[in-house]
């Protein structure tokens, strides 16, 4: 491109042949059309020749002016941090902006110490977070007065042959759990035919036995409810019934009709009575 603008620069400052300089017959001085028309194409050839010049010295000094720039410390101070960051990757994190504490980047707890230069201020210590435990419903599995002693002196061989407490499970009905205890859950239900007349529906409690339990802890499980079976008092809840035919093993209690001891002294908190 620049070779065919020289040419045609060449071409139009050529050199024009001198013609004769006869004035004409009539003494008068007359341009004629060949004389104009290299006027006019040296005008134009200068125009042209001041653009390309003009343009030329625009890019010089662009060049120039990017140069300059590139050469300043700011760039050459992200030019830095970026090689820095391409060599640390395969060890750890750097910090680019290390003169803003405000926004370093903090290497992770595995990074620490991973032969990195680090500024004092760019280093951060992390507490390792607690160990998270599930909340374990129920309380502890056996009793504080379980012992192996005591479950060796246990039967239950006079549970099985009491005839009067059993009963059929499937005249209870379940209504809602209301507790928890080391043998399992504690639930309130329904008994059809548990008291006389036979079609009247009771409300009462049950302890259900888990179904993971072992000898021993069965065994256990029946002596704690001893003395509700045996005992006949208007302040003690008696065992009505029991089921312990297949597992789950079964023990129902009467129920109270103000509720347990917790219910009835929070709704009692303010009276003589509670």
């Amino acid at each position: 491109m620049w070779y065919l603008v020289l040419c045609y620069l060449f071409d139009l400052l050529n050199a024009r042949p001198l013609e004769p300089s006869v004035p004409p017959p009539d003494g008068d001085l007359v341009v004629g059309d060949d004389e104009a028309s290299g006027l006019a194409s040296s005008w134009g050839a200068s125009i042209v020749l001041v653009c390309l010049v003009t343009s030329v010295v625009f890019l010089l000094g662009c060049l120039c002016c990017n140069r300059r720039r590139s050469s300043s410390p700011a760039f050459r101070e992200f030019r830095n941090s970026t090689h820095s960051l391409n060599q640390a990757g395969q060890v750890g994190f750097v910090n680019p902006l290390s003169c803003s504490p405000e926004l370093s980047i903090f290497p992770p707890p595995g990074a620490a110490g991973a032969g990195i230069d680090q500024q004092p201020h760019s280093i951060i210590s992390f507490e390792p977070l607690p160990t998270l435990v599930p909340p374990q419903h129920g309380l502890v599995k056996r009793p504080p007065a379980y012992s192996a002693e005591l479950v060796r002196q246990l039967s239950s061989q006079n549970w099985f042959d009491d005839s009067d407490l059993r009963f059929p499970r499937q005249q209870l009905h379940y209504v809602k759990e209301i507790g928890r205890g080391w043998f399992g859950k504690v639930v309130e239900g329904e008994a059809r035919g548990l008291e006389d007349p036979p079609h009247r529906t009771s409300k009462v409690f049950v302890r259900i036995l888990r179904e993971d339990a072992s000898q021993a802890e069965k065994l256990f499980f029946l002596h704690e409810a001893n003395p509700y079976r045996r005992l006949r008092h208007v302040n003690i809840l008696r065992l009505m019934a029991t089921c312990l035919d297949t597992e789950p093993c079964l023990l129902v209690f009467e129920s109270c009709s103000r509720g347990d001891l917790k219910e009835f002294l929070l709704s009692n908190e303010a009276s003589r009575d509670a």
